[in-house]
């Protein structure tokens, strides 16, 4: 299921692994190696970093939202696709 990550970009729930904050040391790093590698995604749309998104496939996307606000959109994607999984199965 697509989710918002804010300024009109969308990505599929099912590839995120993790939601860093930007500043940590861990971050930084995971950031920097991703660079180096050309897999960085800005999808700032202009505004500060505010969390960093790392998928499955290794890619980091710069996100402007607060971790807190992307981890809500996950859970309620995760939430939204059980329920349509569970609907779907019958009784």
């Amino acid at each position: 299921m697509l989710v918002s990550i804010g300024h009109n970009y969308f990505m599929e729930s099912d590839r995120v692994v993790a939601i860093l904050e930007p500043n940590s040391s861990p971050s930084k790093k995971k950031k920097r190696d991703a660079a180096e590698k050309g897999l960085i995604i800005d999808a700032r749309g202009g505004g500060p970093t505010r969390s960093l998104l790392i998928l499955d496939t290794n890619h980091v996307i710069l996100c402007s939202l607060q971790a807190e606000t992307l981890k809500s959109r996950l859970n309620a994607n995760a939430f939204k696709r059980e329920r349509n999984v569970s609907s779907n199965d019958g009784p």
